[in-house]
C-alpha cells in the first residue's frame, strides 16, 4: 500500500503551481483528481502521469 502524499511547489514557475500526487491506484482516481480541482476553479495546463506496478511480495488492488 502506498500512503498518499501530495506535495504543492510554486517556485519553479512564475506562472503556474506544481502538484506531485503519490498515492494507491485505483479506478476513477484521474478523474476524481481533475474533478476535485475544477470544482475550485482550478486549470490543469499540463498533466503527466506515472503508474507504477507492485512490487513482487507486496499486495496489488
Amino acid at each position: 500500500m502506498i500512503a498518499t502524499s501530495i506535495r504543492f511547489d510554486g517556485e519553479l514557475s512564475e506562472t503556474r503551481t506544481i502538484i506531485d500526487l503519490e498515492t494507491e491506484d485505483r479506478r476513477g482516481l484521474l478523474y476524481d483528481v481533475s474533478r476535485a480541482l475544477n470544482d475550485r476553479n482550478l486549470d490543469i495546463s499540463i498533466a503527466k502521469f506515472l503508474r507504477k506496478k507492485a512490487q513482487p511480495g507486496t499486495p496489488s488492488t
